[in-house]
């Protein structure tokens, strides 16, 4: 039975996250072929500030999904409402600065694009992301917290129509309408509300509700103190980013970041893998530490890394083989200065060591190690700054092996950081 309800999370969640993540990845890829590979590494170089928004849906949206998990373990429906309730609140309105920016999209675009010839196109589309914020913070948050109320289901659907709605309308702004690359963002925007609108309105007999008069901020320490750790990663990833972002921008030129935007969105899909794993862990973990029941918890965390380490190393081999076709997928040719094919072949070793040392730091959000969690998420993020930065050094022809050689030494420490956790989950008892 804890297989069976593990692996219907599992897929769930993965395929979710992917739908999700295609909304990104349809952009990139139309926006490619219809708009040309600047507007593609625009897109691309405003990732940092997409980060600050995921930033906030892992603080609020995450930790308020963690808290409510264990509310419906304890079956404490009044609990569930107010953490639900307050969550949907806060999302809202740390959604409001971005739309107040959106007057400054410019100077905002500025702070993360420094090559001229991609600044009109940045500009552009760093518009519509700070409009689009509250939809865009609601879907995240109140996903992860409608997941936790047992409705995985209905996020998927919810994300597989937004799919196709996005798809259509991307050739319809782009096309017929001439909106040019804010039209990629207007249709995932538009599809993205559609699929707010669904998953909100989810079965009636649900434990929770928004609509109440009372917020109880009483339950704010709890929701942040549980999203903190992944938040604090996420922060570090912004950093990550904007170092990525303007190193590879002032040493290599527009190719260099077309080869980057390449690489990122590719990691995205990647991702997913250990995304949706962790999405499916935290409600059942949660759950299971609810209920009190610390093996089937243990045993969860066991499946989710087993999964997770076969998975990711399938997905590195099919990145290894399949690197050219992704290339023309989006639109990018190998680029000579910067070996685009290579550069993505390279990238692919680090898929396996990134996603089980995310899976580990989460199992540490799980189990209240949040000391713990936040090194292996700073650790993580940031190890790949002095790599890169000593490649960048001695040789640009070594910049794309920073990654791999990051991710294995970050490993390496989590592994090290984690053994006591991992001792328990590996000698827990198989349930019959």
């Amino acid at each position: 039975m804890e297989r069976k309800r593990f692996y219907q999370y599992l897929w769930s969640a993965i395929l979710t996250s992917l739908s999700g993540i295609l909304c990104v990845q349809i952009d990139g890829i139309i926006v490619s072929h219809l708009l040309g590979a600047e507007a593609f590494a625009a897109i691309g170089v405003l990732m940092p500030l997409l980060q600050i928004q995921l930033t906030l849906c892992l603080l609020i949206g995450v930790g308020g999904a963690l808290r409510l998990s264990f509310a419906i373990g304890e079956q404490n429906e009044v609990k569930s409402q107010q953490i639900f309730r307050l969550t949907t609140c806060l999302l809202l309105g740390c959604s409001l600065p971005f739309v107040i920016l959106s007057g400054w999209s410019a100077m905002v675009a500025g702070r993360f694009c420094h090559e001229a010839t991609l600044m009109p196109l940045a500009t552009d589309y760093a518009r519509v992301l700070l409009l689009s914020a509250p939809v865009y913070l609601l879907l995240q948050g109140s996903g992860a917290m409608v997941r936790a109320e047992g409705f995985p289901k209905r996020i998927l659907w919810a994300m597989v129509l937004a799919n196709v709605l996005n798809l259509g309308m991307d050739v319809l702004f782009i096309q017929v309408f001439h909106w040019g690359i804010a039209g990629a963002g207007w249709a995932t925007t538009i599809s993205n509300i559609i699929a707010l609108v669904i998953i909100l309105t989810r079965p009636r007999h649900s434990t929770t509700s928004i609509l109440s008069a009372h917020i109880h901020l009483r339950l704010l320490p709890s929701i942040l103190l549980a999203g903190a750790p992944i938040a604090l990663g996420s922060v570090a990833m912004f950093v990550r980013l904007s170092y990525l972002t303007s190193a590879t921008s002032a040493h290599l030129g527009a190719e260099g970041m077309i080869t980057l935007s390449l690489l990122l969105s590719v990691f995205l899909v990647v991702n997913l893998l250990a995304g949706g794993t962790t999405q499916a862990l935290q409600p059942l973990a949660g759950q299971y530490i609810g209920q009190g029941d610390t093996a089937a918890m243990y045993r969860t965390c066991r499946r989710s890394l087993r999964f997770t380490a076969i998975s990711s190393v399938v997905v590195t081999l099919v990145v290894i083989v399949l690197a050219r076709p992704l290339c023309l997928l989006y639109g990018i040719d190998s680029l000579p200065e910067t070996g685009t094919l290579s550069a993505l072949r390279i990238f692919a070793l680090c898929y396996a060591f990134y996603s089980v040392g995310y899976v580990l730091m989460v199992i540490h959000q799980i189990l209240g190690n949040k000391t713990k969690a936040m090194i292996i998420a700073v650790v993580q993020a940031l190890m790949v700054i002095p790599v890169f930065a000593l490649a960048l050094t001695f040789d640009s022809r070594l910049t794309w092996w920073a990654f791999p050689v990051s991710e294995l030494i970050s490993l390496i420490f989590i592994s090290i950081l984690s053994n006591h956790e991992l001792r328990h989950i590996y000698t827990t008892p198989t349930c019959d």
